[in-house]
């Protein structure tokens, strides 16, 4: 595993209280003063360090948050029509990220205080579970601002919730509770704030009880389902987020929140 240099991750080591013999590696986004925005070299370097995981690194890989918010999306600042030259390479960042995760030979949980949102939203969609606390909100507010999602989410996110519920929560980027993104099947299981650890733990130490050769084996079948047309999703979101830009009014809306 290739640890990014980047001042807004922070990558430690444990193990289960449960079991000591199995090595978690805990993912930290680190920029709790912005709610956790990410800049596009975060989201890059994120997808760097899950490409490089190798089943023979660990047990399993938890991807959290300091601070009251997992994370607020990507930095606006990024997306700004000033100075994209290329709409479609924040398009390329973010499905890099989500094929990373989903790619990752290790089980990845993802640990949700506060908003998800956006790219924080797409770790999750991403991940292999999501452990959330009852107070958490999931939104996808990128029609908000004129473009399109990206990271497969047209793809993936029907499969998990179903086709009607995702165009709701597409359509209108509406903040969604940890309830009812645990009912829809979208968050694995819900905890309070003050027990979030101790409801990872425990999910953890589920996980880690099966074989890790079977999980990753798993992971690569489960991979393969939206391996046909991976391709032709990417091709399509790239078109579709330069089109935003360059035809859209993605430009004025995102102007206004910079």
């Amino acid at each position: 595993m290739e640890i990014p240099a980047t001042e807004h991750l922070e990558v430690t080591t444990r193990s289960l209280d449960s079991a000591p013999e199995e090595t978690i590696h805990e993912v930290k986004l680190a920029r709790p003063a912005k709610r956790n925005a990410l800049p596009m070299e975060t989201v890059r370097a994120l997808a760097d360090l899950f490409e490089s995981i190798e089943q023979s690194d660990g047990s399993a890989i938890a991807v959290s948050a300091f601070g009251d918010d997992f994370s607020l999306g990507a930095d606006i600042s990024d997306l700004d029509p000033e100075t994209v030259s290329d709409p479609a390479k924040l398009a390329e960042q973010v499905q890099a990220l989500v094929a990373s995760l989903r790619d990752c030979p290790l089980p990845v949980v993802a640990v949700v205080q506060g908003r998800a949102y956006g790219a924080g939203f797409l770790i999750c969609l991403g991940a292999d579970l999501v452990v959330a606390s009852n107070d958490a909100t999931f939104a996808i507010p990128e029609a908000n601002l004129g473009i399109p999602v990206a990271g497969y989410t047209t793809t993936l996110l029907p499969r998990i919730i179903g086709e009607r519920r995702a165009r709701a929560w597409l359509f209108t980027g509406a903040d969604i509770e940890a309830e009812t993104a645990a009912e829809a099947g979208f968050v694995t299981k819900t905890a309070p704030p003050d027990a979030l650890e101790e409801g990872l733990n425990n999910l953890l130490s589920d996980v880690t009880e099966s074989s890790g050769a079977a999980l990753a084996a798993l992971k690569t079948q489960l991979a393969k389902l939206d391996s046909p047309t991976r391709e032709q999703a990417r091709a399509d979101e790239q078109d579709a987020m330069r089109s935003a830009y360059e035809e859209g009014d993605a430009p004025d809306r995102i102007r206004k929140l910079l």
